[in-house]
């Protein structure tokens, strides 16, 4: 199945105290504290930390809101190692070690025969959820940087984020109902531009989270958890789907790798019940 992860840096002052972050659509989330960094510097470790801990999905799509990260990974950093890691000026190469450690998980994907990596751009600070809960957690990390310089952080502790609901302060997306917040996708290989993965299917059994129900019915996944609460088919106070919408099977539970539980929605059949078809 495809899996898609937001990433984000942060700093305090650039050069300053520096988080990275990563944030599953499942909820599933890591993030890391620097003493002292740049805010590309996080921005391209959330990159290289998400990589490396996908790096047996077979398609995976990393959304971004840094074109300086974009740009490294499908342009520039092959060009660095070619000069000996300098600049076409003659001048070194920024973060050479960071970017030597994504050429080589970049390799290993395609020798373990899988395909590149998508980094797909997203406007930052636009209201898209998965962006905003990137940021939250690495703008957290920075915040403590100074304190705890080298530590990680991430939902193998036990806390999965509620990535249906933008987290607390996020500003929302200035657009109109239903419209998708992404914007132009570029390809993990080549920078080619094509159209945000719409069509990407939730999984092969036809399950997948919210936000895949919201490309079946034209909504976000905020709206579509209104609408399942609505239609008596999810919990408003845990957020799961209820005995009715399990037993029609129009949810079923599954299990994080760590045996975490959470939910997945038949997009198919509960698009068809919220239409009332």
């Amino acid at each position: 199945m495809d899996v898609v992860v937001a990433t984000d840096g942060a700093c305090l002052g650039n050069p300053g105290p520096a988080g990275w972050a990563w944030v599953r659509e499942d909820g599933a989330w890591r993030s890391g504290a620097l003493a002292r960094s740049t805010n590309n510097v996080g921005e391209l470790l959330a990159v290289l930390d998400a990589l490396r801990e996908h790096a047996r999905v077979p398609r995976l799509e990393l959304l971004v809101d840094s074109q300086y990260v974009i740009n490294t990974y499908t342009k520039w950093m092959d060009g660095h190692r070619r000069r000996g890691w300098k600049t076409s000026s003659g001048s070194p190469t920024k973060n050479a070690d960071i970017l030597q450690d994504l050429i080589d998980v970049r390799d290993a994907r395609k020798a373990a025969g899988l395909p590149p990596a998508t980094l797909t751009w997203v406007r930052g600070h636009d209201g898209h959820v998965l962006n905003e809960w990137a940021d939250d957690r690495a703008s957290a990390a920075a915040r403590v940087a100074g304190a705890r310089d080298g530590e990680v952080w991430g939902s193998d502790e036990g806390e999965l984020l509620d990535v249906d609901a933008a987290p607390a302060g996020a500003r929302p997306a200035q657009a109109r109902p239903g419209a998708s917040s992404r914007a132009t996708a570029s390809s993990g290989r080549t920078g080619k531009a094509t159209g945000a993965s719409s069509t990407r299917k939730p999984s092969r059994d036809g399950f997948g989270n919210q936000t895949d129900l919201g490309k079946v019915l034209g909504a976000t996944a905020v709206e579509v958890g209104r609408m399942l609460e609505a239609a008596g088919l999810r919990d408003p106070g845990t957020r799961e789907p209820t005995e009715r919408a399990l037993a029609d099977g129009l949810a079923k539970a599954a299990k994080l790798r760590d045996g975490t539980p959470y939910y997945r929605w038949h997009t198919d059949r509960a698009a068809a019940a919220l239409r009332g078809d």
